[in-house]
């Protein structure tokens, strides 16, 4: 955005709300953001029980999640590398984001290869979710 646009938005919320501007958070992730960046988007298809379980996951399970998927939707596979500019823009910091995997892959919908000094690599279980909830339905024991 450019500064006169985000002045006139400022101006007009500032009029809309009691606090004064000095006492607000004016910064936005779209102001890192150059002006001629492409936008991003998540692709998909996303396996919705995957992400409804991950949501049900205490802490920032579920932003991790988005993460996820936004990484897997760019490399068109289900192991991808959690990339921290993602964890950044979704307001995850990188000690939430270790407890949300471990958390995650305690309930069995990722598994998570960690290394020294580098970001870890985990594989989304979408198919394993969906194998447990059929053979559930079925009345079949794992």
């Amino acid at each position: 955005m450019t500064g006169r646009l985000l002045d006139r938005i400022r101006r007009r919320d500032s009029e809309q709300t009691d606090v004064p501007t000095s006492d607000r958070d004016t910064s936005t992730a779209s102001e890192n953001v150059p002006d001629d960046a492409p936008s991003l988007f998540l692709r998909g298809p996303i396996d919705w029980e995957w992400l409804a379980a991950c949501a049900r996951v205490p802490g920032r399970a579920l932003h991790v999640a988005v993460a996820l998927s936004m990484e897997s939707g760019f490399r068109n596979e289900f192991t991808v590398m959690l990339r921290p500019k993602f964890l950044r823009q979704l307001g995850v910091d990188a000690d939430a984001a270790r407890r949300a995997l471990r958390k995650m892959e305690a309930a069995g919908l990722i598994s998570v290869e960690r290394h020294a000094g580098r970001a870890p690599v985990a594989t989304m279980n979408a198919r394993n979710l969906r194998a447990e909830k059929s053979r559930a339905k079925n009345g079949a024991r794992p």
